[in-house]
């Protein structure tokens, strides 16, 4: 029994860590309100598709594909 509550009490002092740990961040902003990122150079960004082009479901890949492209 005392080594189930020590793996319990381990398991939540973890999470919460964890929790903790996600909620605080790097403060690196400039204040100047400048954008960062490809698309603040002006490069496209690019989004990628998984679809089925044969098959049983080809049928329903392949214009998800083609209007993607389009």
């Amino acid at each position: 029994m005392n080594t189930t509550k020590r793996t319990a009490s381990l398991g939540i002092l973890t999470a919460v860590a964890l929790a903790l740990a996600a909620c605080g961040g790097d403060d690196d902003t400039t204040g100047e309100g400048e954008a960062e990122g490809a698309a603040a150079e002006g490069e496209p960004i690019l989004i990628g598709n998984i679809a089925d082009l044969t098959g049983p479901t080809g049928d329903v890949g392949t214009p998800y594909s083609e209007g993607i492209r389009g």
